[in-house]
């Protein structure tokens, strides 16, 4: 699955509130990682109403899915590099 049919998946289940402040799609992946991580410190903290929780929660399943997705492809393209198809330890290159 692509990160465009990620990102529409992610409206269709999480609805389009949870997609609006940035569309994600037009994320870096460091851009998303970091919402992403300031999202859980917000829910972690508990001193959210239950609606802005659940808006959240739904924003941050979307960027989390959007950042699996970029990592899978990253992992793939790393892959494709390598003749023998299997990964690497970077630290014995």
């Amino acid at each position: 699955m692509g990160v465009r049919s990620a990102v529409i998946l992610s409206k269709t289940l999480l609805g389009k509130e949870a997609m609006s402040q940035t569309n994600i799609e037009t994320m870096s992946f460091e851009q998303a990682y970091g919402e992403l991580e300031e999202t859980v410190q917000k829910l972690e903290t508990g001193n959210l109403p239950l609606e802005e929780a659940l808006s959240l929660y739904q924003r941050g399943m979307a960027l989390a899915t959007y950042c699996n997705l970029q990592l899978d492809q990253a992992e793939l393209r790393i892959k494709m590099l390598i003749p023998s198809g299997e990964l690497v330890d970077f630290d014995e290159v």
